[in-house]
């Protein structure tokens, strides 16, 4: 099994364990779960679900990716073509493309800096390696490391980070951080687009596991797909910034759909390369007959309607056609 094998597993226990539950990626605090009125989802083609049509979510769709790529050429240029096929070798490449995730920009000095206190808030810094997919696995296996000889096994990453204490925190976090695990720097698409994304998916996430806790649906699952969701496109903007510099030079509509439809497979690939459960990856690639893809669907369209409102990116008439109906604003 590779070293990212064990990650679907990993994200389980640790979802699955009440004491965990606090810190968790920085998203709201999670729902308790209790019997809910079931989220109706109605698959009929007119009315995708949950009393979204297909107009709304085009609409949505297009306002997003408006404010996301706000530069645009007519036509389809060579650098744009030259940009599309590098993508699509390295989606067909058979390296590792989970290997192009980057870590969390910022996180590993914020979480030495909490450590300096010998007081330290455990809570606090596992929170924040929670953040971390990377730093979550080998923080726990070697916490796990430690404990071989005992019949206990590692439950949670706060009782990860107490097995291994400040010192072995500190000596981890740092060898962790000069581990390259990209070696390309964050250019300007990433820059501009990339905390977009991320604040979509963690909103998109929280969402979703609100949905299929109401239906029935498997609610680590759901985390999960929301948060994978877009993690193919942000490796493909790294990708794009190391082709140019210029934010000028992309913009058409070809290119655009060729970057969305490509990052899509990227992000699948991702996933099955993380060996999650063949549910969450049909959810991601937009299967029509997976009940995780339909909430996915409808999370997606509220994570970005709420942003869009929020950063002032919807006229009136905009905002009147794709209002949240009324039953869904239970789960934003």
């Amino acid at each position: 099994m590779s070293r990212y094998g064990s990650i679907y597993g990993l994200y389980k226990r640790l979802f699955n364990n009440p004491k965990i539950s606090a810190v968790t990626i920085s998203l709201p605090p999670p729902l308790v779960e209790k019997p809910e009125q079931a989220l109706h989802i109605d698959t009929n083609e007119t009315a995708p679900s949950a009393d979204v049509s297909s107009a709304q979510y085009e609409l949505v769709d297009t306002l997003f990716y408006r404010w996301l790529f706000p530069h645009h050429l007519p036509t389809l240029n060579a650098k744009e073509t030259e940009i599309l096929g590098i993508l699509d070798e390295t989606l067909h490449s058979d390296q590792l493309s989970s290997q192009l995730v980057k870590r969390m920009p910022g996180l590993i000095p914020q979480v030495l800096q909490t450590l300096k206190n010998e007081n330290f808030s455990v809570t606090d810094v596992a929170k924040k390696l929670s953040q971390d997919i990377v730093l979550v696995e080998a923080v726990t296996r070697l916490a796990s490391a430690a404990m071989k000889n005992s019949r206990e096994e590692v439950k949670s990453i706060e009782q990860a980070v107490v097995i291994l204490g400040q010192n072995g925190l500190r000596q981890l976090i740092t060898s962790v951080a000069f581990k390259p695990i990209i070696n390309i720097s964050d250019g300007a698409f990433t820059k501009t687009c990339g905390p977009i994304l991320w604040k979509h998916s963690e909103a998109s996430a929280a969402i979703n596991r609100k949905m299929a806790i109401a239906s029935s649906t498997n609610p680590l699952d759901a985390f999960l797909a929301g948060l994978m969701q877009y993690i193919g496109l942000i490796v493909a903007l790294r990708i794009v910034d190391q082709m140019t510099n210029s934010l000028d030079a992309i913009g058409s509509p070809e290119f655009y759909d060729g970057l969305i439809r490509t990052s899509k497979k990227l992000t699948c690939k991702i996933a099955k390369e993380w060996q999650f459960p063949e549910t969450l990856i049909q959810a991601l690639e937009d299967s029509p007959v997976s009940a995780l893809g339909e909430t996915l669907r409808l999370s997606d369209y509220l994570s970005k309607l709420l942003l869009l409102s929020k950063n002032k990116q919807l006229q009136d008439n905009e905002t009147e056609l794709i209002e949240i109906p009324e039953h869904l604003i239970q789960f934003c």
